[in-house]
């Protein structure tokens, strides 16, 4: 398969004819040797008459090799018989065709993806004669869209799967909101109609049962409305933009203070924290972790609580700082996990929730959080934040 010089058209009696037509052929050899993709022809019968060198590259064979089978015989058997049924049918009225992708057998077993483009080959006579061609290895291009394709499958039934998972949380949520509520509630008022109806006539431990009854109510009722925040932080859209953290710590703090006004506390706020956020869960997330750090400094007589924030491997690392009841380093793992708490009930009050909405609302503004302390000697909280900003 070389490129054609029409000797007669050399001046006579000069051999030019043939230098050029030498010029050609080395042109040609250099062009299908020296290119990444195979150079190919078949004829009539669609057996290889030309393979090039490069055929050793993408299949593993020598071109010797190649020379008088078909290009099915290199490929398994039912693509074979896929594209022989296109080829066939192209052949009933040959054109040119591009971009035939093709898996074909490589000497060592392995499957290689072929991307074949080819032109139909006519005689002087106009009659069909084979086709000429050129494959490229698109087996790696191949693997990365399957990938791709794998990836995206994923997450879109990642999404569904989150979908059925805010659905369950929404039907929850209303469960609590409704119907758990209205049972309580009922129980509630029997109790409280007791009490204004028969209360002269209990003795002290019909009182104790009364009172144990109330007790059980508000603290479910302080778990669902626990619970229900637990949830909202995982849904609806963010909205981030720049607050001030130093005057939402102070204005929470004073918050904290108002039901225990004779209660001494050493607050200190470090000034002009200003942070890319969103507002709402960063009052959620202060609120509980300063609310905790309130808590668990009851039972200190000089309280003391931080706020503030350092520099830590470029990023900003704001924290919460106590030095209260503290906890045993060795359970630090269960910190986060809702209905895990750390200390008794009885010791200090609390739906074992509030950690647990911390994480989601630092997660949900794409930065971590941690604990460190020590049992009597206090905690520290530390998170980051990593809000995306919308583009300008």
């Amino acid at each position: 398969m070389t490129v054609e010089y029409d000797p007669i058209q050399a001046p006579p009696g000069t051999a030019a004819g043939f230098t050029v037509r030498a010029m050609s052929e080395q042109h040609y050899r250099e062009l299908t040797e020296n290119t990444s993709d195979w150079i190919w022809e078949v004829d009539e019968n669609l057996r290889y008459t030309y393979a090039s060198p490069k055929v050793t590259d993408l299949l593993g064979y020598l071109p010797e090799e190649v020379l008088g089978r078909t290009p099915f015989d290199l490929m398994p058997a039912e693509e074979a018989a896929r594209i022989r049924a296109g080829i066939d049918q192209l052949l009933k009225a040959p054109q040119p065709f591009q971009a035939l992708e093709n898996t074909n057998i490589h000497k060592d077993g392995s499957l290689r993806v072929l991307e074949t483009s080819g032109v139909p080959i006519f005689d002087s006579a106009g009659r069909f004669a084979g086709l000429r061609g050129i494959d490229r290895d698109i087996t790696d291009r191949k693997s990365a869209e399957a990938v791709a394709r794998a990836l995206n499958e994923r997450s879109q039934q990642q999404a569904l799967d989150l979908q059925a998972t805010n659905r369950e949380l929404t039907a929850f949520s209303y469960s609590l909101s409704h119907d758990l509520r209205s049972p309580l509630t009922r129980i509630f008022t029997a109790a409280q109609a007791m009490v204004d109806l028969y209360g002269d006539r209990f003795d002290e431990t019909g009182r104790t049962l009364l009172q144990a009854i109330h007790t059980g109510c508000t603290a479910m009722e302080e778990f669902i409305e626990a619970m229900l925040v637990l949830f909202r932080v995982t849904q609806g859209e963010m909205n981030c933009r720049e607050v001030d953290l130093s005057s939402l710590a102070e204005e929470i703090l004073a918050q904290l203070r108002l039901p225990q006004p004779g209660r001494h506390v050493v607050q200190v706020v470090s000034p002009g924290l200003v942070a890319w956020c969103d507002p709402h869960l960063m009052r959620i997330l202060l609120e509980n972790l300063l609310g905790n750090a309130f808590k668990y400094t009851s039972k200190i007589e000089c309280a003391r609580l931080e706020f503030g924030a350092r520099q830590a491997n470029g990023e900003t690392v704001y924290f919460v700082r106590d030095n209260g009841a503290g906890f045993d380093m060795v359970k630090a793992g269960l910190l986060f996990q809702p209905f895990h708490r750390l200390h008794a009930a009885s010791e200090f009050p609390g739906t074992g929730v509030g950690l647990a909405t911390v994480l989601r609302t630092v997660e949900r503004q794409g930065g971590r959080v941690w604990g460190e302390g020590a049992v009597d000697a206090g905690a520290t909280f530390y998170f980051t934040l990593n809000c995306q900003r919308s583009p300008v």
